[in-house]
């Protein structure tokens, strides 16, 4: 009976741990099997590569430098699953960044928002309050403009104006949680 018990208590462990090799009973004691250890490595800053910018890093912020001869309206795809993202445009290019968010420089087009922009008044709200307003002057937005996947809080009320077409509604390409709000 004590037999019995030994082996069911083995069975139990190995299920427990997930252990898949069964001990071995010469008498009515069983030998421990030692369950192998793996190391873990730091997680490093992705190495992104994106034509024509220069991207560089610091802390968990990255930097993309974007050229005056640069003219990619679709540069929000490129940065959609990478956090912490700020754009850095010359001054004398078609790009320009207010509230964090990479606009034309007549500010009717939406290029990216990263996943850290916001509306002021939901900052401070607990996650998942998160909002973005298009201002009323963008006319179109890139369909890759909005960050897709965030360990912080992800969009969920998306505000656009009558200025902004269904056609290019539709186009955007959101987080499965995000509203498209009419205003």
């Amino acid at each position: 009976m004590k037999r019995i018990k030994a082996l069911f208590l083995v069975l139990c462990i190995s299920l427990v741990t997930g252990c898949t090799q069964t001990a071995e009973t010469t008498s009515e004691t069983t030998t421990a099997v030692p369950i192998e250890t793996t190391e873990t490595t730091a997680v490093t800053t992705p190495s992104l590569q994106v034509e024509g910018v220069e991207i560089s890093y610091e802390d968990k912020w990255v930097y993309v430098n974007i050229p005056a001869d640069y003219t990619d309206e679709n540069i929000g795809e490129y940065f959609r699953e990478t956090e912490w993202v700020v754009y850095v445009p010359d001054e004398n290019g078609i790009f320009c960044v207010e509230n964090g968010a990479l606009y034309s420089k007549d500010m009717t087009k939406l290029y990216a928002v990263p996943s850290w922009c916001e509306d002021e008044g939901t900052k401070d709200l607990p996650s998942p309050k998160k909002a973005f307003t298009v201002p009323e002057t963008v006319t179109w937005i890139a369909p890759n403009a909005f960050h897709m996947i965030t360990s912080e809080r992800p969009l969920i009320n998306l505000y656009i104006h009558d200025g902004i077409t269904e056609e290019n509604r539709k186009e955007l390409v959101l987080w499965g949680g995000t509203f498209v709000i009419r205003k």
